[in-house]
């Protein structure tokens, strides 16, 4: 005769720590589809400018660096949010200042809902040090 696990056979309604859990999990999912990648897009341009950076500290070029920024931001695939026109460049002998800001448009279909998510990465480097980026 074979013995059966009783736990097996629970009888009765959902655990409430399951519901817990699989709010949890839908409510990290919801934000990550939404408004996850306005912020990869930041990550990306922080990663960019830094290479903006690094490219002024060699040639001390104005364009060259603008010119940094438009490959980074090609080879990233940024162009759908973040416009070329978006970063404005101060340029002096000793340092260069980049500041950019963007508008990311957030659309939630389900319920006819739009929000305005708004980004700002700036650059600050001198002819000697590590890029700063805030």
């Amino acid at each position: 005769m074979r013995i059966l696990d009783q736990r097996s056979f629970r009888r009765g309604g959902v655990n409430p720590l399951t519901l817990v859990a699989v709010a949890a999990v839908a409510s990290i999912l919801f934000g990550v589809i939404f408004w996850g990648p306005g912020y990869w897009e930041s990550v990306l341009m922080k990663e960019i400018l830094e290479n903006v950076g690094y490219e002024w500290q060699d040639t001390y070029s104005k364009e060259d660096a603008y010119n940094k920024l438009l490959s980074g931001m090609r080879d990233k695939h940024l162009s759908y949010n973040i416009e070329d026109d978006d970063c404005v460049f101060y340029a002096n002998p000793d340092h260069l200042r980049v500041e950019c800001q963007w508008d990311v448009l957030i659309e939630f279909p389900i319920v006819d809902h739009e929000e305005m998510q708004h980004f700002e990465v700036n650059l600050y480097v001198e002819k000697q040090g590590k890029p700063e980026i805030y």
